[in-house]
């Protein structure tokens, strides 16, 4: 069934002439308004929550870097489904709109989770349902019941349409196989996004709209290998598809969250002396060099210093940069026992941000839209342009957005490299990490490789529990942004 036949009207479009206008440089000119859509499951859906909304933060950001005038107030309707600045709910004098089409828990492919099928909670038909659900529009390869409700919004909206995050894949990371796809459920995703994607262009009347991915292949404890299936195949689909991009990553929460401050210490005293302490809040959880496990913020004193508990005295002496991490604005759900500092709401298993995590996703996600637009924003952070391997050392380049300088933490679990000749075994061991220079970071291996094929992972699987001091960071004030994940880079040798 074609895709008009699936919405609730005909799409008539001439879609070859709705294309993105373009200024003389060629780069895509900034909306006089801007409407996105969002869809997916939980980590897109908690975009409606907070106080104020993660939605808000993401409609305030959009509103500053777009420059839109005069300035208004975010209202939330619907439940929060749907934020905008306009004067009343039904009113069209917005200039930013966001629209949450996201539902928590919900599959992208039917057949995944084919319980789901009877309650409608899917986005895409890859079988005939029809006489599962009842209704004749679930055939093969067609738009699934959540899906359906998506793109008729889509359609009203037209030619407001300005993009559609996406994010969603916890609930399909179970059924994905890693190294290779041997039962075929790879593919299925694959498609099945692909084909939504193109569904929602098709529904705006215009096939290159800008789509961005809020990337989720690591937010559990575990190391799943289907959540580095499903990173691969997002970061594919963002190559290979145009105006596809891979617009933030959830673990960039647990990373952005963290305010670094110049601090100076003293050893066995919980005092630390810090000129500027704003932002800085008490239960703020501390973490860097010279602060003691577990410590958080107790008392603060304005642009003099703050205390840490009583009994976390510092382990070293003199000037230091630390990391606030916000433990105060947490989303519904208690964090576990001893889990200072994890900016998760738990709700069983960790999954989802805490509301200041959830912040600073809101705001990649528009700084990625409006570099879109031509606004001269990083948004990315540093990635990974190449690896050579001499001997037992491996060099990996780095090309910077935003900052020059990077850190690099002597932490090996972040990599990943793969024995010769064999994606899937058992990695290579990474004995030391170390920054050689502004632009290039040195693995030691153990022991040199022997002849065959090698490919490289940063931050394989699901690894973003991990501290954020573990991380490769950039020095691009006030972000400081993580070096972004790599996979199955091929490693050249010297």
């Amino acid at each position: 069934m074609s895709l008009s036949g699936a919405l609730s009207g005909p799409i008539s479009r001439s879609l070859s002439a709705r294309l993105v206008p373009r200024d003389a440089s060629g780069l895509p000119t900034p909306p006089v308004k801007t409407l996105i859509f969002g869809g997916g499951q939980s980590l897109m859906e908690y975009h409606n929550r907070g106080n104020p909304r993660s939605s808000v933060v993401l409609c305030q950001e959009v509103r500053s870097l777009f420059e839109y005038t005069p300035p208004r107030a975010f209202s939330t309707y619907l439940s929060g489904s749907v934020t905008h600045d306009g004067l009343n709910q039904n009113g069209t004098d917005w200039t930013v709109k966001f629209v949450n089409k996201a539902v928590g828990g919900t599959e992208l492919v039917d057949v995944f989770t084919p319980s789901y099928i009877a309650t409608g909670q899917y986005w895409w038909n890859t079988q005939d349902n029809t006489a599962t659900t009842g209704n004749p529009l679930d055939v093969a390869d067609s738009p699934g019941p959540l899906a359906r409700l998506l793109l008729a919004e889509v359609e009203v909206a037209g030619q407001d349409t300005t993009a559609f995050f996406w994010s969603q894949g916890t609930q399909s990371a179970g059924q994905l196989q890693w190294p290779t796809d041997a039962n075929g459920n790879n593919a299925k995703y694959d498609s099945s996004l692909r084909a939504l994607f193109t569904a929602v262009r098709t529904a705006c009347g215009k096939p290159n709209l800008p789509v961005f991915i809020q990337r989720i292949g690591r937010h559990q404890t575990s190391a799943n290998p289907g959540y580095a299936a499903l990173s691969e195949i997002q970061t594919a689909i963002a190559a290979t598809m145009p105006n596809v991009k891979i617009g933030s990553e959830e673990y960039d929460g647990r990373m952005a969250v963290t305010r670094s401050k110049s601090v100076t210490l003293t050893l066995g005293s919980n005092v630390v002396l810090c000129s500027d302490t704003s932002n800085v809040l008490v239960n703020d959880a501390i973490e860097g060099p010279g602060i003691p496990a577990n410590a958080s913020v107790n008392s603060v004193s304005t642009n003099v210093s703050f205390n840490l508990q009583t009994g976390q005295n510092a382990t070293a002496d003199g000037a230091a940069t630390v990391f606030c991490i916000d433990r105060t604005h947490l989303y519904p759900g208690a964090e576990p026992s001893g889990s200072i500092g994890q900016p998760y709401d738990t709700n069983g298993n960790t999954q989802h941000n805490q509301t200041d995590g959830s912040y600073a996703v809101s705001k990649r996600m528009a700084r990625a839209l409006a570099a879109h637009f031509g606004k001269p924003l990083y948004w990315q952070g540093p990635k990974i342009t190449g690896a050579v391997l001499t001997g037992a050392v491996l060099d990996v380049s780095i090309e910077h957005d935003g900052g020059d300088d990077i850190t690099a933490p002597n932490v090996p679990g972040v990599w990943r490299v793969s024995p010769p000749g064999n994606i899937g075994g058992t990695p290579l061991t990474v004995s030391s990490v170390s920054r050689l220079n502004a632009t290039t970071i040195r693995l030691q291996l153990s022991g040199t490789p022997a002849a065959g094929s090698m490919v490289l992972w940063y931050v394989f699987g699901s690894q973003n529990k991990r501290q954020p001091t573990d991380y490769v960071r950039d020095n691009a004030s006030p972000l400081l942004m993580p070096l972004q994940r790599v996979d199955k880079l091929p490693i050249t040798r010297a």
